[in-house]
């Protein structure tokens, strides 16, 4: 399996244009295609899941 990569502005700065992100209920980010209106746990570029770097406390 590969890495968790860390949450940097930069890489949410180069999504591809109809790409946004979003934040789930436990805090993982998740990345949205607007264009074919699906959802991914992985960044488009880097291929890889991002950490937001915020937990949720017990």
């Amino acid at each position: 399996g590969s890495a968790i990569a860390d949450l940097s502005a930069e890489q949410l700065c180069s999504l591809p244009g109809n790409w946004s992100y979003g934040i789930s209920q436990g805090a993982c980010l998740f990345f949205i295609n607007e264009g074919a209106k699906s959802t991914t746990w992985l960044h488009p570029h880097i291929g890889e899941p991002m950490i937001t770097g915020h937990r949720r406390s017990a």
